[in-house]
């Protein structure tokens, strides 16, 4: 196994990692298969396990926007090749700043406090969405799709898919409190924090179910 970091830039850099064997290989026409579940190779004399653990690697690196690359020669063996770009580079000095604002659970608890301080949905009153019908109906789009699958399914690129439509929403209204929300819902994604996100999704079904749920 070996770690690279390659073109280095202020902040970031990206980051290869490499995992070589010296196994049997992997035939050219089963190598577009190995990332699919529960495929085990017929090439293989000894097909043990369940042809789990490629697809979860592959679905791990996907969730972190990664890629995954295969070189492999019969008879001699395998490279896996691991890319993420624009990973942060965090200094010391830097994680003691930011150690507030990068920790979720923390996060979590300033957001719901700030908000059970008022009556106001993501920055809006009931009043104002029964007036501004555009927000009411971008808002209701993304509940009625978005968020629902992410909570029926719990699929990370449904909880992706639900943040990303509410970033977009915080971009175009201008929205601090709902770019805040999708911020910090990105950090549980990231974290892999099911809790974390569960309370976020339920946050939001709070926030807007009620005003919905007739329509």
């Amino acid at each position: 196994i070996s770690f690279h970091a390659k073109n280095k830039r202020v902040g970031k850099t990206d980051i290869l990692i490499e995992i070589k064997d010296n196994g049997i290989g992997i035939p050219p026409e089963e190598q577009k298969n190995i990332f699919k579940p529960f495929y085990q190779m017929k090439s293989s004399k000894y097909n043990e396990g369940t042809g789990l653990g490629l697809a979860i690697v592959g679905k791990l690196v996907e969730v972190l926007d990664g890629s995954i690359e295969l070189s492999s020669i019969v008879g001699k063996g395998s490279c896996f090749k691991l890319t993420f770009k624009d990973i942060e580079v965090l200094t010391p000095d830097i994680l003691y700043m930011n150690k507030e604002s990068k920790d979720p659970l923390k996060n979590q608890e300033n957001f719901n406090t700030k908000n059970k301080k008022s009556n106001n949905l993501f920055g809006y009153s009931l009043k104002d969405l029964k007036v501004n019908k555009e927000v009411k109906s971008s808002l209701y789009n993304i509940y009625n799709n978005e968020f629902k699958k992410a909570k029926s399914t719990n699929l990370f690129d449904n909880f992706k898919l639900f943040r990303k439509s509410v970033y977009e929403l915080a971009l175009k209204l201008d929205d601090k409190s709902l770019l805040a929300y999708s911020n910090e819902l990105s950090v549980l994604i990231e974290h892999f924090d099911i809790e974390g996100i569960e309370n976020y999704l339920n946050e939001f079904e709070e926030k807007l179910g009620g005003l919905f749920k007739d329509e």
